[in-house]
């Protein structure tokens, strides 16, 4: 004898069916709108993964052979490096608190064109590099490479969060919607792979630069990258400008337009006689209604005192 479900599991059978066959579609409406390759196909998204390798492949080209830098130039301590690295954490930290003041500013383009420009000498006079290091004659200076560092620390921080605030100005210009949990999954891929990759090329680069020319090298050829980024990025503005594209890319300062649109606060008589007026207007409008009493003829009105 067969057995037949009851009519209850048929019913969830089915809603299940139906459910499975909607998130399906909802993942193809989803996928529609881009994958991480079609993502970082778009040039100034392109330049702003480019951006993160760059600053990554800046930070990590110092790693391997900083502190043996600093024993051999100064004879530095551990200790010392330790709280070298402390102080120049905090720097970091400060710049990325203070950089989201940017974020939604309208110069967000043209700030990190400058952060990029500023980069490229700091870069130079680091160690001192070799091509300005005869301004010194030569030598070396404890305080002079601490402080370079730090200013490092502090504008690197300017190469994480711009770039962000960028790429997702131009991901709404190219048609993916701005407060999408799919938008913001492609942009922190495409962050997270241009850090891993400039994670990776560092040391290497450092590496082979180090064993053939030595480590002050390594910021000469960190500039001349910045260089390239700078005037990579600069041609791609231009480019905008000169197609009458730029103006899509400024982004709108949020915080003044809610502000001028953000309603005074009257002083408490001022509200109560604009409260009282309003009322006024309402009893106004209101219909008048008549009400007609009609007497019978043998009824007498009859008064009481």
């Amino acid at each position: 004898m067969a057995w037949h479900p009851p009519q209850f599991f048929k019913g969830v059978i089915l809603v299940k069916i139906v459910g499975l066959i909607n998130l399906n579609k909802e993942e193809k409406n989803l996928s529609s709108n881009g994958n991480f390759l079609s993502f970082l196909t778009i040039p100034g998204l392109f330049i702003m993964f480019l951006s993160w390798v760059t600053i990554k492949l800046s930070e990590t080209s110092r790693t391997p052979a900083l502190t043996s830098f600093y024993y051999l130039s100064f004879g530095t301590t551990p200790s010392t490096m330790g709280i070298l690295y402390a102080i120049w954490s905090l720097l970091n930290t400060a710049g990325i608190v203070g950089v989201t003041r940017f974020v939604d500013k309208k110069h967000a383009s043209y700030l990190l064109l400058a952060t990029w420009i500023v980069f490229i000498p700091i870069c130079l006079f680091l160690l001192p590099s070799p091509p300005v290091s005869y301004l010194f004659g030569g030598k070396r200076y404890f305080v002079m490479t601490s402080i370079t560092m730090g200013i490092l620390a502090l504008f690197a921080s300017f190469f994480y969060i711009l770039p962000f605030s960028i790429a997702l100005r131009l991901a709404c210009i190219n048609g993916y919607p701005e407060d999408n949990l799919h938008t913001y999954g492609l942009l922190t891929g495409l962050m997270n792979s241009g850090l891993c990759l400039g994670s990776t090329l560092g040391p290497i680069m450092s590496g082979v630069i180090i064993d053939n020319i030595g480590f002050p090298w390594t910021q000469t050829v960190i500039s001349s990258i910045t260089t390239l980024m700078a005037i990579l990025f600069g041609s791609y503005l231009l480019h905008l400008k000169c197609s009458n594209q730029l103006s899509a890319l400024i982004m709108k300062d949020k915080a003044t337009i809610g502000h001028k649109n953000k309603p005074k606060k009257l002083p408490e008589s001022e509200q109560i006689a604009e409260a009282c007026s309003e009322r006024m207007k309402l009893c106004l409008q209101e219909p008048i209604v008549y009400t007609k009493v009609q007497l019978e003829p043998s009824a007498e009105l009859t008064t009481k005192e």
